[in-house]
């Protein structure tokens, strides 16, 4: 996939329909996400849409020490600050119906 497809607009009706299937549990991983993903999820809040389920799972189930980590060592690595990191990774959680509530 190009890097033009990572920032697609999506009809509502296709979001809608991924929102349905992530909360069903009917996507499964079959594409691990690579490292070097899930920094440019975090740096830019866009997440590739055949990796929204697994950002969906670490946004939602993994320990929040991890993520402070994450999102410093995209700092390090990115050169964007840890609040703006945080304030990208509000906009994708709320679409991705993530429940956890330091993101809300």
């Amino acid at each position: 996939m190009s890097s033009r497809g990572l920032h697609r607009r999506h009809t509502a009706q296709f979001k809608l329909q991924l929102c349905s299937d992530i909360r069903s549990g009917s996507i499964s991983y079959s594409e691990p996400m690579a490292p070097a993903t899930l920094r440019h999820a975090l740096a830019t809040g866009t997440i590739s849409p055949k990796h929204i389920a697994q950002m969906r799972a670490v946004v939602d189930e993994a320990p929040l020490s991890m993520l402070s980590a994450a999102v410093a060592q995209t700092e390090l690595e990115s050169g964007v600050q840890r609040k703006a990191t945080w304030r990208r990774m509000r906009q994708p959680a709320a679409v991705m119906a993530c429940t956890r509530d330091i993101l809300s």
